[in-house]
């Protein structure tokens, strides 16, 4: 038994943090047509209002968490984001700050 252990230890692999870390270059692409881009966001939004139907066929609930700093621009990603979606289904609630009970909870 213990010649098994020795042999299945043997099979890891391990790795050099250099392999497993390493930096990634964003690419740079053009810029969008302005048509362009509005053909591309209305058939996403096509796609959220479908996905936001199944959920509600189905009485299932999704929650999308937007976290980031101040003037990040998640207000008008949430606004773009809700604008194509049932107000009476879609609701937008603002967290207030969190307590110091919940900051060590995070």
């Amino acid at each position: 038994m213990k010649k098994n252990n020795k042999e299945k230890k043997a099979r890891v692999k391990v790795f050099e943090k250099k392999d497993l870390y390493r930096d990634i270059e964003a690419e740079k692409r053009d810029k969008m047509e302005s048509s362009e881009y509005l053909k591309e966001l209305r058939s996403l939004e096509i796609e959220l209002v479908k996905l936001q139907e199944w959920v509600k066929a189905n009485k299932l609930k999704v929650v999308v968490v937007f976290e980031g700093r101040d003037a990040a621009g998640k207000g008008g990603v949430i606004k773009t984001i809700a604008g194509c979606l049932n107000p009476r289904i879609c609701r937008i609630v603002a967290l207030g700050i969190p307590t110091e009970k919940e900051r060590t909870q995070w």
